[in-house]
């Protein structure tokens, strides 16, 4: 499956969480997984629902950059690349 813009496939997604430091994979209730940061409270961060109809731009990016301080053309080459 893949986003709702058709940029990255949902595992591509997941799979680039699951390699950045303090981020974990849940399975969510009404998406099929939820990204959280372990430092939330510290950084501001909530979580990022992800599924189907979720787009990159909108969702995914905001929420990397303030995960890891990177521009949008570093997450999406992680994204294509599935490791920073």
């Amino acid at each position: 499956m893949k986003t709702a813009d058709g940029k990255f496939r949902l595992s591509d997604i997941v799979k680039l969480a699951t390699r950045t430091p303090g981020v974990r994979v849940e399975s969510g209730r009404r998406h099929p997984y939820l990204l959280k940061y372990e430092r939330a409270n510290i950084a501001g961060v909530g979580n990022c629902a992800l599924a189907g109809s979720t787009y990159v731009d909108r969702h995914i990016v905001p929420w990397f950059k303030q995960v890891t301080g990177y521009n949008k053309n570093r997450i999406y080459h992680a994204l294509k690349a599935g490791a920073w």
